[in-house]
């Protein structure tokens, strides 16, 4: 403030202008003392105001954006993010979410975390992806026959992948990894 009351000796109170010691800075946190003084006919009165500034919540976050999960795993979210604060400094913090995780269902879902300091509320969001976990592989053909005159093209076989859901869905050739070569060339 740049105007405070004073009292006079006699009980008079008047309001007068005053000069502080510092500009207050409010670019940093932590505690700081100012000092204002009037001065009248050749007499300096005192005070000091004590001012707390604190580090106010820039940012909050995980380490990680989004997360995949399997089909009905069981899968717990994280019980703690990382505050960015004003001054650059972080800390851990214990965070609050807006609902709890169920991976019965195959989807992405978007959940919010939150946490509030001096009453101060920051949130981030973190993606769960529950994907289904495949089970088994079968191919259509378990025994295939090659004489020389037969022609074998791999994009034949048909690869029914299974999943944790009990779905099945069937992929070609050339979605799925085989660890051998075929070689058509033996004799």
């Amino acid at each position: 403030p740049t105007k405070e009351n004073i009292e006079y000796d006699d009980g008079l109170v008047s309001e007068k202008i005053i000069t502080w010691n510092k500009t207050v800075e409010t670019n940093s946190a932590g505690t700081f003392i100012y000092t204002a003084s009037y001065t009248e006919n050749g007499i300096t009165v005192k005070a000091q105001l004590t001012l707390t500034v604190l580090k106010t919540l820039n940012r909050m976050y995980f380490d990680e954006s989004k997360i995949n999960v399997f089909y009905n795993d069981y899968f717990v979210l994280p019980t703690k993010a990382f505050i960015e604060y004003s001054d650059n400094s972080t800390s851990e913090v214990v965070v609050t979410w807006d609902r709890i995780i169920d991976t019965s269902i195959k989807r992405e879902v978007l959940y919010k975390a939150s946490y509030t300091e001096n009453g101060t509320t920051i949130t981030a969001n973190l993606i769960i992806n529950v994907l289904l976990k495949p089970i088994s592989l079968t191919i259509n053909k378990e025994t295939i026959i090659i004489n020389n005159e037969a022609i074998f093209n791999p994009n034949d076989l048909i690869f029914t992948v299974k999943y944790n859901d009990e779905s099945e869905i069937n992929k070609n050739y050339s979605d799925v990894t085989v660890d051998k070569e075929i070689n058509l060339n033996l004799e």
